[in-house]
């Protein structure tokens, strides 16, 4: 009987690992980039979504201020006020953090932030820095990302401006 190979030579076997070694490198690769693009949209989504509830927010505790007797402070980076319901309400950035307090309970409303300067108005539209004549603020957020800046803006009248 003569004798028949069976099987794959050693070489064969190698060549074959060698292609599939590359071909899995190759879909590693994008995989990974794949991955990567994921987290850093998660990341945006996540800023936009926090930056958007802390505009919301401002608003509308800022809608709320008293009289224009209540504000306590506003500078550029600061904001503080009583609320309608006696409350005091301070919004104020910190090492690239948005920070509420209210009463004695600070929370965290944004990270990452950029800028967040405000900017008061009189009757007549003209910036003021007199806390008296303060009729409307205007607010910017910029949060940074991963892939570029998110900014926030908006003009908020205390309701108690008829």
């Amino acid at each position: 009987m003569a004798y028949k190979p069976q099987g794959y030579s050693i070489v064969e076997l190698v060549i074959v690992i060698v292609v599939l070694a590359i071909i899995s490198a190759l879909l590693s690769f994008f995989l990974l980039q794949g991955f990567s693009s994921y987290f850093e949209g998660e990341q945006v989504v996540q800023n936009q979504g926090a930056g958007a509830l802390a505009m919301s927010m401002m608003s509308n505790d800022v809608r709320q201020v008293r009289d224009p007797t209540a504000v306590t402070a506003a500078s550029s980076s600061q904001f503080a006020f009583t609320k309608f319901n006696g409350s005091t309400v301070t919004y104020s950035l910190s090492n690239g953090q948005l920070i509420r307090n209210e009463g004695s309970s600070p929370s965290v409303l944004a990270s990452n932030v950029q800028a967040f300067p405000f900017q008061y108005y009189d009757a007549t539209g003209a910036l003021t820095s007199t806390l008296a004549n303060i009729r409307y603020v205007d607010i910017d957020l910029v949060i940074s990302e991963s892939g570029g800046l998110s900014r926030f803006s908006t003009t908020v009248y205390p309701r108690y401006i008829q």
